[in-house]
This record gives structure tokens, sequence and C-alpha cells, in this order.
């Protein structure tokens, strides 16, 4: 017969299992490229891909105008 305790245990070790895998599965849902914007190695930027029908660019430098600066959304694809 089970005792309740170890049942307990059995049921929280599944549910960490579970709770990994899907937490990989989930950092592995999308992927980031670093782009050079013009080829100029000084203005990186960073492509993301969702994997769902999403790329989105994201600017790594600031470009000297107010309106434009890192961490900026410079294009989506």
């Amino acid at each position: 017969m089970f005792n309740p305790r170890h049942w307990r245990q059995l049921v929280a070790g599944f549910a960490t299992a579970v709770l990994a895998l899907a937490a990989t599965s989930a950092h592995a849902a999308f992927s980031i490229t670093t782009r050079w914007d013009g080829g100029d190695a000084a203005k990186p930027q960073y492509e993301v891909d969702t994997n769902a029908g999403l790329v989105f660019k994201i600017r790594a430098y600031d470009n000297g105008v107010s309106t434009q600066s890192a961490g900026d959304i410079s294009s989506l694809v």
C-alpha cells in the first residue's frame, strides 16, 4: 500500500519534471541573431525570430537622434 507521504513526493517530483521540460521548450521557442546595420560593426542590431511568423530587430546602439535610441524596435520583418 502507498504511504500518503510517498505519494506526495511522487506527485511533487512529477510536477517538477513537467515544469522543467515546459521551461526548456519555452526557451527554445525563439532565436536571437546579431546583425549589423548597413554592415557597420559599430551599429549592432539583434534580430529576434519568434518562430511564429514574427521577426523583429532591436537596435543595440544609440543613433544620436532623439527619436532613435538603443533598445528601440527598428523594424518588423
